[in-house]
C-alpha cells in the first residue's frame, strides 16, 4: 500500500462555520473525517503531521519555517508524496518559502485548501483533498511544488498547477488560477486524474542551503524590505517614508510591466541607496517593454519577468534572513531579469553569466 505524509496547518480546510463566521476547529474532528473518507476512497496510507493549525491570513514568516521544517523531515522518508492543507489568503507565500528550497525535497509536494469548510453544502474540501493525493500517488507525476485546487465553483473538477505559476486569488476569485493558462493535470471525480503534462517552469530561483533563519533573525530582516503596490497619483513623499532603513523595496507594477514618470525619477534618486525588485511582466504576452519599462530599467531597478511580487519577496527575506546580501539575490533572479538596451546599474554584479539562478 503507497504512503503519503498529509502536513496540516489550518485554514478553511480545517474550519468549522459558526453563527456569524467561519473559525479554525481547535479538535480538529472535521478534517480527520475528512482525511478518513479520501483514505478509504484511494486505498492509501497517510501519515499526518500538525506543526500548526491556524488561519492563513494569521501566517508569519516564521510559519514559513515551522513549515519548511516538516516538510525537510518528511521528504527524508520513503514515500509517495507529500500533501500540505493550508488556508487560501496566504497559500501562495507557503508554497514561495517551499520553492525557495525546491530541489532539496526530491518529492512530489502539492498544497490544496478549501473554499468552504468541509461541511458546508457547497464544499470543495473533499474534491481538492482526494485531487492532490491522487497527484502525489501516480507513478505520472513529477518532483517539484504543485497546489491542487478547484477548477470552478461546480466542484467537479480540479486544476494541478505549478506553485511558481499559481496566482493569488483576485477580488471575486472562487478559485486559484495559472498565470498563462498552463495546467499540468485535472482531477475528476468520475474519471480520476487525467495525463499529466511536464512542468512548464523546470528551473526556478532557489536556495542551496539546508538550514533555515530564526524566528529573532526573521524579525529582525522583516524591518529591511518593504513591498508597494503601484497606483496613479503617486505621492512620492509615501515612497519616501517607506524606504527608511530598508535595503529592499518590492514594487507590483500595472498589467504591463509599466511604471509612473513619479515612480522612474524616484528610482532613479535612490536606486544607489536601495534594491528595487520589480514584478512582473507577462514576457509570454508581450513581445517589447514598454517605453516606462525600458527607463526603469535604466534608472536602475531590476524587472523580472514571470516572477510575481509575492515570491520576490518570500525569496528576498529568506535570502537577506540567511546572510546573503542584495547582490547575491540579483544575482540569484538574473536569467528572469529583463535587460535595458542601454547600460543599466548593476551594483558592481554581472547580470550574464549565472548558475541558474541558485544561491
Amino acid at each position: 500500500m503507497k504512503k503519503i505524509i498529509l502536513i496540516t496547518t489550518g485554514g478553511t480546510i480545517a474550519s468549522v462555520a459558526g453563527s456569524n463566521s467561519v473559525g479554525i476547529e481547535t479538535s480538529k474532528k472535521s478534517i480527520s473525517k475528512l482525511i478518513r473518507k479520501v483514505k478509504n476512497t484511494l486505498g492509501c496510507e497517510i501519515e499526518i503531521k500538525s506543526p500548526l493549525n491556524k488561519n492563513s491570513e494569521a501566517f508569519t514568516a516564521f510559519d514559513w519555517v515551522l513549515l519548511l521544517e516538516s516538510l525537510k523531515e518528511a521528504s527524508c522518508q520513503d514515500v509517495a508524496g507529500i500533501v500540505i492543507t493550508h488556508g487560501t489568503d496566504t497559500m501562495v507565500y507557503s508554497m514561495a518559502a517551499a520553492l525557495c528550497y525546491q530541489p532539496q525535497w526530491q518529492q512530489k509536494i502539492c498544497f490544496t485548501g478549501a473554499y468552504h469548510p468541509s461541511e458546508h453544502q457547497n464544499s470543495d474540501a473533499y474534491l481538492n483533498l482526494v485531487a492532490a493525493i491522487s497527484f502525489v500517488l501516480s507513478e505520472q507525476s513529477h518532483y517539484g511544488v504543485y497546489l491542487a485546487f478547484r477548477a470552478d465553483s461546480s466542484n467537479i473538477k480540479a486544476n494541478i498547477i505549478e506553485a511558481a505559476a499559481v496566482k493569488p486569488m483576485g477580488f471575486d476569485s472562487r478559485c486559484f488560477e495559472s498565470f498563462y493558462q498552463h495546467v499540468v493535470a485535472t482531477f475528476q471525480l468520475d474519471t480520476g486524474l487525467s495525463a499529466i503534462t511536464l512542468p512548464q517552469f523546470e528551473t526556478f530561483p532557489c536556495l542551496k542551503i539546508s538550514h533555515f533563519p530564526t524566528q529573532p533573525i526573521l524579525l529582525k530582516t522583516q524591518a529591511t524590505i518593504a513591498c508597494f503596490y503601484l497606483h496613479p497619483s503617486l505621492d512620492i513623499s509615501v515612497l519616501k517614508n517607506i524606504i527608511k532603513g530598508r535595503k529592499i523595496l518590492i514594487i507590483e507594477l500595472y498589467h504591463c510591466g509599466t511604471a509612473s514618470t513619479e515612480l522612474i525619477d524616484f528610482i532613479a534618486l535612490y536606486s544607489e541607496k536601495i534594491t528595487f525588485l520589480v514584478g512582473t511582466f507577462p514576457k509570454k504576452y508581450i513581445d517589447l517593454p514598454y517605453e516606462s519599462s525600458q527607463k526603469m530599467l535604466q534608472a536602475g531597478a531590476y524587472l523580472y519577468a514571470d516572477l510575481q511580487p509575492y515570491f520576490l519577496y518570500v525569496f528576498s527575506l529568506l535570502s537577506l534572513s540567511l546572510a546573503y546580501s542584495e547582490e547575491n539575490i540579483i544575482s540569484a533572479l538574473s536569467p528572469w531579469m529583463l535587460k535595458s538596451d542601454l547600460n543599466h546599474k548593476t551594483k558592481g554584479v554581472r547580470i550574464d553569466n549565472f548558475e541558474q539562478g541558485l544561491l
